[in-house]
């Protein structure tokens, strides 16, 4: 399955960050929660396009057993 968001804001007009840049906690705890759920079996993608914004790309596998929420792997908090 794939799904992308798109964001037509400001963005980073001028570059994308750096990859030592730190990122949101959103994106943290999205990517935490991705590699609990499909362990080297999803693509996380962000770019940002020169005319502003930010796209978020992820790929995951359909064959992936659906949880409920009683069964969702829980974070723990550092």
């Amino acid at each position: 399955m794939l799904i992308s968001i798109t964001d037509d804001g400001m963005g980073h007009l001028t570059e994308a960050p750096s990859a030592d840049a730190k990122i949101g906690i959103g994106l943290e705890n999205t990517r935490a929660r991705l590699d609990r759920l499909y362990p080297q079996r999803y693509r996380l993608e962000i770019s940002y396009p020169r005319e502003g914004g930010c796209i978020v790309g992820i790929e995951l596998p359909c064959d992936a057993p659906m949880l409920t929420d009683h069964e969702s792997p829980q974070l723990q908090s550092t």
